[in-house]
């Protein structure tokens, strides 16, 4: 970590944890079904106070952490980025009979302060002016900053600690943990003979999948899906329904209706070409399938998508979340068996990507028949600017 950032050495046990907090705030987390790790970190960040940056996925309970903080100490300051959200956080904080100072990401105000905690740090279209905004407002005031994945956070920490002399920083995302698996309807070749093929591949992750839920490029491919779905009377007959959902990027979602209230997805399957880490991270860290791991899926329609799928799913794997990551990997991999005979290639490929040899295959032939220079070309132009912040498309 940079200078001044430290990780902490250990999770804070939930007893110590509980016993910090005031009595309503006590009663309603024990309420919870557990006290999560980045829970308990932030609880002892604003506790003490110390200089803290949490990053967890969607639905881990910072929100909820940080309500139960604020609400045990009176000299703390809540931002959050809208009034919106300042309305329904002091609804909450009325819910356990306190009185809690909030302001905006744009006006932080100004008043006395034990810590100042920024929430969701990631929503904000520039997080280096917020965190300037509320270090200029609140001097020598530790501050505690949380957010979902994203690779600008160490530098949120560094940049605390340059001001604040330390801060801590820690990362609960389950990177290493996550399932992920490429649907890729045909082997050896470069795509599969026609979309059929990948349409019924489809149909039989809806057959399979109590809850699943699909990550659609538009509105207009999630109602086309479902539309395709909906006719198929063996994903009726495994008693599923289909649910379209509005999103920034349209998803659908489908379950067994014969499951009890089913709340989280069992898996995302991103049915568009999806090549940024951060966007797969970021979604599928909210699922839970039945061994309680993460799990996503990307869809392939050829061996362009194959290669990227690939990098992009071991960038996810190891915390790397820009697109320039998953073009660096690509390249690295393509320059490696690139010249190899094809079973050598195939081999080493599937070491690296952790592919499976049909899928390794169907990349390495590919890569063979177009050359280095073709290649990198048809990536790059499926990939789109490398130093976009947008998923590429087919």
């Amino acid at each position: 970590m940079s200078d001044g950032v430290w990780r902490p050495r250990a999770v804070p046990p939930v007893r110590g944890t509980l016993q910090q907090l005031r009595e309503q705030a006590r009663r309603a987390a024990e309420e919870l079904d557990e006290l999560r790790p980045v829970q308990r970190h932030l609880l002892r960040a604003i506790r003490e106070p110390t200089a803290f940056v949490a990053v967890a996925p969607l639905g881990a309970g910072k929100w909820t952490a940080v309500w139960l903080g604020v609400a045990s100490d009176p000299g703390a300051v809540w931002l959050l980025s809208t009034q919106e959200a300042v309305d329904h956080a002091r609804q909450e904080a009325a819910r356990l009979q306190t009185e809690v100072t909030f302001a905006t990401f744009d006006a932080p105000g100004s008043c006395e302060a034990r810590c100042v905690v920024v929430s969701d740090l990631h929503v904000a279209d520039a997080p280096e002016d917020v965190l300037a905004r509320a270090l200029a407002a609140y001097p020598g005031v530790p501050l505690i900053v949380t957010a979902e994945p994203d690779p600008r956070a160490p530098d949120w920490a560094a940049r605390i600690a340059a001001v604040s002399g330390r801060c801590g920083f820690v990362d609960e995302t389950p990177y290493a943990t996550i399932r992920w698996r490429v649907v890729a309807p045909w082997r050896d070749t470069f795509a599969p003979p026609d979309v059929s093929v990948t349409v019924e591949a489809l149909r039989e992750v809806a057959m399979r999948a109590e809850v699943a839920r699909y990550w659609c490029a538009s509105k207009e491919a999630a109602l086309a899906l479902a539309t395709s779905l909906l006719a198929d009377e063996r994903v009726l007959a495994n008693d599923a329904t289909v649910h379209p959902e509005q999103h920034a990027a349209a998803s659908l979602r489908l379950w067994a209706t014969t499951r009890e209230a089913a709340t989280v997805d069992s898996e995302v399957v991103f049915v568009a070409p999806v090549f940024d880490p951060l966007t797969i991270v970021r979604e599928a860290a909210t699922t839970r399938a039945d061994d309680a791991r993460p799990a996503g899926a990307l869809v392939c329609t050829d061996a362009v998508d194959l290669w990227l799928a690939a990098a992009t799913i071991a960038c996810a794997r190891s915390g790397k979340l820009t697109r320039a990551d998953v073009w660096s990997r690509g390249e690295e991999w393509m320059a490696a068996v690139s010249g190899l005979p094809e079973p050598r290639g195939v081999y080493a490929l599937v070491v690296a990507a952790q592919i499976n040899r049909g899928n390794a295959t169907s990349c390495v032939r590919w890569l063979g028949s177009v050359g280095m220079a073709e290649a990198r070309a048809a990536l790059l132009a499926r990939f789109g600017p490398v130093g976009s912040n947008r998923a590429g498309s087919a």
